[in-house]
């Protein structure tokens, strides 16, 4: 694969590292732990299962750089009830691949709880609508590793980009219909074109400023010049 470009990327989007680069950061981070979190961090940077490396989720950092990039990894476990977050840094010539959030949601689902069956009726139904839906956090990561990240209380988190507010009130009355029938909660963001990302809820209120979340930083956003990217 040619050689990512730090630049290109959007936060949520998923890296894949290679072998070399997951013992690299294995051995700068494992020796931070000295309790179960140790297990869980070395088994999953060392078995990446069907996978070719180790899958990250690119992460918010406010001094950019041309070749590192940002990332946060994730075991599909729990110690003592809490997810294990490890955010760190690869360089560019360490990632194998790269997918978005829209690509995920265009793989194979496994409807296996309430969260994930949502998931397979929301999929099918941005096809037909042509929503380019994405999906992130462990919905999104269970779907791309094969590995139990949801459960029966898990919620769902999805993306949407920001180019029609005609589809995003479609979308988010559909979704939210949807996922009342199945009883779970969710989340949509809005991506705009500026790279900033939006809750849906709070871009269809009548707020005057609207918090915006980017690679680089958090920010407020007036509502106006954020309705104006979208059109």
């Amino acid at each position: 694969m040619e050689k990512v470009k730090p630049a290109l990327l959007q936060r949520h989007d998923v890296v894949v590292i290679s072998p070399e680069a997951a013992k690299r950061l294995a051995q700068e981070l494992l020796p931070q732990f000295t309790d179960g979190r140790r297990m869980m961090a070395q088994q999953f940077f060392q078995d990446p299962g069907s996978l070719p490396g180790v899958p990250g989720i690119v992460r918010r950092e406010e001094k950019q750089s041309t070749d590192r990039i940002a990332v946060g990894f994730v075991p599909s476990g729990r110690y003592e009830g809490q997810r294990l977050r490890l955010g760190t840094f690869v360089r560019a010539d360490e990632v194998l691949s790269v997918f978005h959030p829209e690509d995920i949601l265009q793989m194979a689902i496994v409807p296996r709880n309430a969260c994930m069956m949502l998931l397979r009726d929301l999929a099918i139904y941005s096809q037909e609508q042509k929503w380019e839906l994405g999906v992130l956090g462990s919905a999104g990561l269970e779907i791309f590793t094969g590995q139990p990240y949801t459960d029966a209380e898990s919620d769902l988190d999805l993306l949407l980009p920001g180019r029609s507010m005609e589809k995003i009130r479609q979308a988010m009355q559909i979704i939210g219909e949807m996922a009342a029938a199945r009883s779970v909660p969710v989340d949509l963001e809005v991506r705009l074109s500026n790279g900033y990302g939006v809750k849906a809820a709070e871009l269809l209120s009548s707020s005057r400023m609207i918090l915006g979340k980017s690679r680089q930083d958090v920010a407020l956003l007036q509502r106006q010049k954020v309705l104006a990217l979208i059109g």
